[in-house]
């Protein structure tokens, strides 16, 4: 088999002819699966070692994106042949128990879309960690920070779990927003389709579409979600739904991953409504907030702190 078409397979980049002829040729012989195995060894040790890549965001602000070969095969393991999907059994015997963290880049929405077709959106400084390939009787990923899933139905027994530093989610198939933040403590999740079960480490509770739960005092405490427009980050949209300055300095501290602190000792209303494109950048979204308050701000790029005064 020529080595240019075997790399073009591990790196997904062969048609369907191509692939259906690698795996009759893996088939084969066990010295073929050794010399592909050996050849593996080898690109892996390459990408493992290799420099990093740099690029920045729409925003200007730089960030180091590493680019692993396991992150590569997780984007292709199912090949769409004919309307089906062609599973290959190779990559995935290869590559199971192998995961992979991708952190988005502050005041970044990042969309991931998972081997199972699972969608998930982060917010910026919101990390998610995730296998290259889910094989086992349920799909398990971790959360530090704040992301939207959009779980991908699967047939049988095989639940997707979140799980975060406080307590596990678990779903068939739905759509919800997961809060982890082992810095402040909270933990909540907000159903936006399906039913899920939120797990903390002393008790459970069922959603139903339009609740939010939480841990206060220690419990978890469900009530009804005040508005879906909070959750259209993920399409890096904030809108300008309430007079409140404080509910909106979390929603920025969310997105732009900052701290914001407040100093004014009187805190006037927000009088402008509407939506604002994320991608703006930080500056443009408190002075559209700020605009007619009377209130200034100002930014700490070392430390991440907007101090509104």
């Amino acid at each position: 088999m020529d080595r240019n078409t075997l790399i073009d397979f591990m790196l997904c980049r062969t048609t369907p002819e191509q692939e259906r002829e690698v795996l009759d040729w893996l088939d084969e012989s066990p010295e073929n699966q050794k010399e592909m195995d050996a050849l593996d060894e080898t690109f892996n040790a390459m990408a493992l070692h290799a420099p990093l890549e740099t690029s920045k965001p729409k925003s200007g602000r730089g960030f180091v994106r590493i680019f692993r070969y396991a992150a590569a095969v997780a984007a292709c393991i199912a090949l769409v042949v004919g309307g089906g999907y062609l599973f290959s059994s190779w990559r995935i015997n290869r590559f199971a128990g192998q995961t992979v963290a991708f952190s988005s880049p502050a005041g970044e929405t990042v969309n991931i879309t998972l081997q199972d077709g699972t969608q998930v959106w982060l917010t910026g400084g919101s990390t998610l960690e995730y296998p290259v390939a889910f094989t086992g009787r349920s799909r398990n990923v971790s959360v530090d920070g704040e992301a939207v899933f959009d779980v991908k139905h699967r047939d049988g027994n095989c639940p997707f779990v979140v799980n975060t530093f406080a307590g596990k989610v678990e779903v068939l198939g739905t759509k919800f927003d997961v809060r982890a933040d082992k810095e402040t403590g909270e933990f909540s999740t907000a159903l936006l389709r399906g039913r899920v079960r939120m797990s903390s480490k002393t008790e459970s509770v069922v959603l139903e579409p339009g609740q939010v739960a939480g841990i206060q005092d220690g419990r978890l405490k469900v009530q009804e979600m005040e508005s879906a427009d909070d959750y259209l980050w993920v399409e890096g949209v904030l809108v300008l739904n309430t007079p409140s300055l404080e509910k909106l300095s979390e929603r920025l501290e969310r997105i732009y991953d900052v701290r914001v602190r407040i100093d004014s000792k009187s805190v006037p209303a927000v009088m402008n409504r509407g939506k604002i494109h994320t991608s703006d950048g930080l500056e443009h979204a408190l002075r559209i907030i700020l605009a007619g308050t009377g209130l200034s701000y100002e930014i700490d790029y070392e430390t991440r702190q907007v101090h509104i005064r």
